[in-house]
């Protein structure tokens, strides 16, 4: 059956895409669950390696940079062999790079191990949102990254869980492997089940320009506060802010749990809330929970945590669905892998500067970098509804 939402074709076998979608939550909870505990398990790592706290780009770095390098391959891919496929070996190689981060007996053979999980995780989010766009609508969208909410708010609680029973952080990363062995299963009746076919949204190599421009900067600012508030707030709250690290790991589990709330709220209202709308309320939300955060009020600012995650809900996601609408239907694979390349390049240059200015300061000056952040997506989101919104 041929569908056509927001000017892009849709050809939608029912099967493959009640499978598909399955897999695809799947596939979500474990990306959530690796990103929501690099900054726990972090604490751990780096003592049983004797580096510095601000050595945290070690972990994630390689991590982007995978990531990165499968997101500028993922239209191709996407075009060349199907989502379905593309989904199957992302989920395969993130596999095996989990497994050698398991077993990784030093800091430099960790951040290698790492490398791959990246390329898999890329590879898995690019099509996989490329797949919905093609096959779903807002309400399959959202609950997609609802998904993901759903693993990276069990992550710290998970990371933390360990933490207090005082075993290696690798049983985390075990738990993990698990997990992505149970996906990497669904995934397989996947790709037996057949695939959407791109064909109708086949393209030439898209430039990068126009509304792709926008987006990508848009894109790699908001990742970059969205990482940035994941992965340093526990260490700032431990470490500068003198926080009990239960307590701590509760604040970066509700900043991610704010999140998902917030994007399973949108995906039960569906196509009933318009997307320049939600975007405008959430744009507000990340600058005003930022402000919160650095001004730590009476000792509160951790309550700008979950402000900025329920605001967060809606941005990612709205703004791969308003693609087609700014950038035009027949181009969507290529700038969803040009959106996905420059959010994992910012979160790969956030990161190195956000431990340099840490290393040199404290590790405090990270809630600078949140309100910095807010505030220069604030501006480019103006930009880009000014130029394309049609409300």
């Amino acid at each position: 059956m041929t569908t056509d939402v927001g000017g892009v074709k849709r050809l939608v076998h029912h099967r493959l895409v009640v499978t598909g979608v399955v897999a695809l939550l799947g596939g979500y909870v474990s990306l959530g669950l690796f990103d929501g505990v690099l900054g726990i398990t972090w604490s751990q790592v780096r003592h049983e390696f004797d580096r510095p706290v601000a050595d945290l780009p070690w972990m994630w770095v390689p991590h982007a940079i995978g990531y990165l390098v499968a997101s500028l391959l993922s239209g191709y891919l996407v075009n060349s062999f199907q989502p379905r496929r593309v989904l199957f070996g992302g989920c395969s190689v993130a596999l095996v790079g989990l497994i050698f981060v398991v077993v990784a007996p030093s800091m430099w053979l960790l951040s290698i191990a790492i490398l791959p999980v990246g390329l898999g995780n890329g590879l898995l989010d690019s099509a996989g949102n490329t797949y919905v766009t093609l096959t779903g609508g807002p309400r399959v969208m959202h609950l997609l990254h609802s998904a993901y909410g759903v693993g990276v708010t069990l992550g710290p609680l998970l990371a933390a869980g360990v933490v207090d029973l005082d075993v290696s952080w690798r049983l985390t990363y075990l738990v993990l492997v698990i997990i992505q062995a149970l996906v990497l299963v669904l995934m397989a009746r996947l790709k037996q089940a057949g695939g959407v076919t791109v064909d109708e949204t086949r393209e030439r190599f898209v430039g990068i320009r126009g509304g792709t421009a926008i987006l990508m900067v848009a894109f790699g600012i908001y990742v970059a506060l969205e990482v940035g508030v994941g992965q340093w707030t526990y260490s700032l709250l431990v470490d500068s802010r003198g926080m009990d690290e239960g307590l701590a790991g509760l604040v970066v589990a509700a900043y991610w749990g704010a999140l998902l709330a917030g994007r399973l709220m949108l995906a039960a209202l569906g196509n009933r809330v318009d997307g320049w709308t939600s975007l405008t309320l959430s744009t507000g939300g990340l600058v005003v929970g930022a402000i919160l955060f650095l001004a730590d009020p009476g000792g509160f600012g951790y309550l700008g945590a979950p402000l900025v995650g329920v605001s967060a809900a809606a941005v990612f996601p709205t703004m791969v669905l308003l693609t087609p609408q700014i950038v035009g239907s027949g181009k969507v694979a290529s700038a969803v892998g040009f959106q996905f390349a420059s959010s994992s390049a910012a979160a790969v240059l956030s990161s190195i500067l956000i431990g340099w200015t840490v290393s040199r300061s404290d590790v405090d000056v990270a809630a600078v970098w949140y309100l910095g952040l807010a505030a220069a997506f604030a501006v480019v989101f103006v930009v880009l509804r000014s130029r394309f919104s049609t409300s």
